[in-house]
């Protein structure tokens, strides 16, 4: 196996509230061994600096997938290499799926905007560190990344249920956690920002190591020859990987890269 490039998941593959000093050792072996990395996450720039910072890498990090897979951006220079951002037109138009159980949110290259506070949109706002603004109007600042539909878990359920088909004709629709379903462009996925980079590096499927636990990980595991499933990562994802690993208490990330002889 002829790794070149590592693409990776955050929150629940390296990172829950901190970054382990195994897994920071992990990465200072590919740096050494001069092995890419890229980090591919439902996170805007900013906390996924933060959260690199948190794992010691300071050089080894160029290219990232932001936001599901709305945008490649630079990690150094901040210029966004590809994009496939929502209009408010878009907005306007879910915004009709909208009840009194399930709130919408608009996720910007700057801002969290939502209609209502709801603990499930405070709780994403709290993880992503995104500064929160009120919707009042279809004049957001920033590109639309992503929009959500929001609500407790039994509620998102009969909604999914009534209108994740409908949607799905127009747009790319995943749910990575039980109180949250996203919309992005049908262009976007965490798959589709993983081919973008891999054709701009010049690689191969297989030359890329791709490791994630959630949902829409999945889609970046159909694009590569090996990926990993974290431990702690539900028998949806882990039937799709090529491998499963430890969970992330028990620094998966790190021991996959041992077995497998990356590091």
């Amino acid at each position: 196996m002829s790794i070149k490039l590592i693409a990776f998941d955050l929150d629940g593959t390296i990172f829950s509230n901190t970054v382990s000093e195994k897994v920071k050792l992990a990465f200072s072996e590919l740096e050494k061994r001069k092995i890419k990395i890229l980090p591919i996450t439902g996170r805007s720039l900013h906390s996924t600096l933060d959260i690199l910072d948190m794992a010691g890498i300071k050089n080894n990090k160029e290219l990232s997938v932001l936001t599901t897979g709305a945008l490649v951006q630079d990690l150094n220079t901040k210029d966004i290499k590809n994009k496939n951002f929502l209009k408010s037109l878009d907005f306007l138009k879910l915004k009709k799926y909208e009840n009194s159980n399930i709130h919408i949110s608009v996720y910007t290259t700057k801002f969290l905007y939502y209609t209502t506070l709801s603990e499930e949109l405070l709780n994403d706002a709290y993880a992503l560190k995104d500064p929160l603004r009120l919707i009042t109007d279809t004049d957001f600042e920033g590109d639309i990344c992503r929009i959500n539909f929001m609500g407790k878990e039994e509620h998102l359920n009969e909604f999914k249920k009534l209108y994740v088909d409908e949607l799905s004709k127009d747009y790319y629709v995943v749910s990575n956690i039980p109180t949250s379903l996203e919309i992005l462009s049908k262009k976007s996925s965490k798959a589709n920002g993983l081919k973008f980079v891999m054709d701009y590096y010049g690689f191969t499927k297989d030359e890329v190591l791709a490791i994630g636990d959630g949902n829409n990980d999945v889609s970046m595991f159909n694009v590569v020859t090996n990926s990993v499933a974290m431990g702690n990562a539900s028998e949806y994802v882990k039937k799709h990987a090529k491998y499963i690993t430890s969970s992330i208490e028990n620094d998966g990330f790190y021991v996959i890269l041992k077995e497998l002889e990356i590091i």
